[in-house]
Formats: structure tokens, sequence, C-alpha cells
């Protein structure tokens, strides 16, 4: 439990750091690309993050679970390293398809191109968090993680050009570059470099099925959580609400990130605990997480007019974004409930049931922003997310 809570504890002081520089940067953009562009600076974004889902497959927290449990972890990440190489592949070109048919996007395919390139990297980066989550080595990952966002300010407030989209997406890719370098170097051990590496087809057809039912829970996931909800609004709305809604959205994410945090690192544990049915770390994660939510809540009730306000400047209607972040944080605590018993039912082979959950909530996701976010806006979609957070508690429960 110690290691637990000391994982948990580098990674939140390496989200610190992130959501500091992130901040300072999401300020900047705002002001520097208006919020046009800004909303469609968000939009690609969220966009590719289905892609990322789509190439990772559920690989990533799978393997992490195989790996624990193998005798032979270093063959098993290699073949999983092969695996998730196929992957990001197939989702690259997806990518593509995407990039010349929608609609949005038309005239700013280099932006949408390079922002694909960034999927490619962060299959990269994914392969670094398999080995620090497995060695339990969260500091190192909490390193590279900061890394990355203090790299992309200093060459942002370095660089004599005038901000575009193509400018910043160009930024992120060298950043991320120098970050992996960074990260390659902190592995060290030759274990875990792909050396004297042969290809075990029956250990990959293994990993790929095991991961298929979480990967497809990811997937739908980040669609409804991230994909759906900008989509909508732009097709409906326009691409300025857009912008109104991301910035909300974006400091909500930040918010859910230290049960996301304290959940990765007891997720080794919750894996070795499956074998002996225990629920010892389980029952502690959960209290914790709860505790967590319920002082993180009327703190960002309070601040939200401020936040936003400091966030965007005035010529940026951040009252709207205001209420949409007042509403998602009401979601929080049911968030942070669902990270610790979604890993919880991971690490005993509950993908299948998961992907139950993912499926029920992306047709409720879906139907519902379709109904409400024509009629109430970005306040609609806000409320649709909360909601969404609930019935997955819900399910949750039955599952």
């Amino acid at each position: 439990m110690i290691k637990i809570i000391k994982n948990t504890i580098w990674q939140g002081l390496g989200k610190m750091i992130v959501v500091g520089i992130g901040l300072v940067t999401t300020s900047l953009l705002i002001r520097n690309l208006g919020e046009s562009q800004y909303g469609l600076f968000s939009l690609i974004g969220s966009s590719f993050l289905v892609i990322d889902a789509l190439a990772d497959m559920g690989t990533k927290i799978i393997g992490v679970r195989e790996i624990s449990k193998s005798k032979d972890k270093q063959k098993t990440f290699k073949n999983l390293f092969f695996l998730r190489f196929v992957l990001i592949l197939v989702g690259l070109g997806l990518g593509l398809i995407f990039v010349f048919n929608y609609p949005t996007f038309r005239g700013y395919e280099k932006e949408a191109i390079m922002a694909l390139v960034m999927c490619f990297l962060t299959f990269l980066a994914g392969n670094l968090e398999v080995i620090f989550q497995t060695n339990e080595q969260m500091g190192k990952k909490s390193t590279v993680d900061s890394l990355f966002p203090l790299l992309f300010l200093a060459l942002y407030l370095l660089t004599p050009i005038k901000t575009t989209i193509f400018v910043v997406f160009g930024l992120y890719v060298v950043a991320r570059i120098l970050s992996l370098l960074v990260g390659v170097k902190m592995v060290g051990r030759t274990d875990w470099k792909l050396i004297d590496f042969k290809i075990d087809l029956e250990l990959v057809k293994k990993l790929f099925w095991s991961s298929v039912p979480m990967g497809l829970f990811l997937f739908l996931f980040t669609v409804y959580d991230r994909a759906i909800d900008n989509i909508i609004i732009d097709r409906y709305l326009g691409i300025n609400e857009v912008a109104w809604y991301s910035l909300a959205y974006k400091v909500y994410g930040n918010l859910v990130m230290p049960a996301y945090f304290l959940v990765t690192s007891a997720f080794p544990s919750f894996s070795r605990e499956a074998k002996e049915n225990g629920k010892s770390t389980y029952r502690k994660i959960m209290a914790i997480s709860v505790g967590l939510s319920l002082v993180i809540w009327p703190i960002v009730w309070l601040g939200a007019p401020l936040a936003m306000k400091i966030l965007s400047g005035n010529e940026f209607n951040w009252q709207v974004s205001t209420q949409v972040l007042r509403i998602l944080s009401l979601g929080l605590v049911f968030n942070f409930i669902n990270h610790v018993k979604g890993f919880y039912l991971i690490s005993r082979d509950g993908e299948k049931r998961m992907l139950v959950l993912g499926v029920v909530s992306l047709v409720f996701n879906l139907g519902a922003n379709l109904v409400f976010v024509p009629i109430y806006g970005v306040i609609g979609a806000a409320w649709v997310t909360m909601a969404t957070e609930v019935l997955m508690s819900g399910i949750y429960l039955v599952l």
C-alpha cells in the first residue's frame, strides 16, 4: 500500500506541473488563436483521441496486467510491442481517411496530418508507460509526462512565428520527440530493448483477443467522452461553441486525473490480488478516491468563474464555460468511483462485462446529445456528460 501511495504522489506532483503548464499554454493559445481557431484546434485534438483509442485497443492496460502475471516479462512485452505497432499502422490509415473526408477539416488537412503524427508518438509513449507501470516506477513516467508540456511551452515562447494551428501541432511533435528520448534513456535496462526478438504468434493472438473487449470499451468511451460532444456541437452550433465547451472540459479532464493516478498505481496490486480474490487494496483505494472527489468538488464549484475568466480573457465567452464546468463537476464523485471500479473489474478479467457498459453508455450519450444539444446548446451537452457518469456508476453496481 505504501508503494501505491508513493507512486500516486509521484504522479500527482507530475500532474501538478503538467496542469500548471497546461493552463498557461491554454490561456496563451486562446488569446493568440481566437475563439474559432481554438475551437478548430480542440476539435482536431479530440477527434484524433479516437484514433489513439482505436490504435491502442486496450493493449496498454491489458499488457500491464499480463506482464505483471507473466514469468517471462520481456518476452510478453516484446510481443505486446509488435501487436501495438500493427494496430497503430491500422489507426494511422483510418486517420488519413478521416482527415480527407471530414468537412470541417477542409483547408486544414496539413494541421490534421500533423496531429496524426502525434498519434504515432503517443503509441511510443504508451510503450514506455507500460514499462514504467509494470516496474511500479511511476516517478519516471511522471518525469516524462511533465517534460513534454514543459518543452512545448518553452518552444512556443521562443519561436518567433505567428501562432497558427499548424505551428502549434508542429511544436507539440518536436516537444514529444524530445521527451520520448529522455524516457528511453530512463528505461536503461537492456532487457526491455527489442533485441533477439522473435514473434510468438500464439502469444500475440492471446494478447490481442484478451485486449479486444477492453479496447472496444475504451474506444466507445473515448467516442462518447471526447468526440461525440464536440462533433455534435460543431455540426449543430458552430466552432465557437466547441471552444467554450472544450475549455471547460479541458479543466474537468485534469480534475479527474487524481483518480486515474491512484488506480494506475494500484492496478498491479489489483492484478496480483486477483489470484487470491483479495479485496483489501480495492476497499482502501475506493475510500481514498471518494474522499478526494468530495474535497475537489466544492473548490471547483466556487472557483469556476475566476478560473475561466483568467484562462480565456474578456474576449472569450467565459461565462458559458463557467456554467459548463460547474455542471460537469457534479459528476466528479461518480467519475472517481467509476475509475476504481473499472480497473478493479479489469484486474479480474472483466473486460467483456465492461464492453456492455461501453455500448450502453455510448447509445445513451449519443441519443441524449442529439436530443439536448440542438435545444440547450453546450449546457445540454454538459448535463448529458454528467448523466452518463451517473449511469455508468449504476451499471457498475450490476456488473
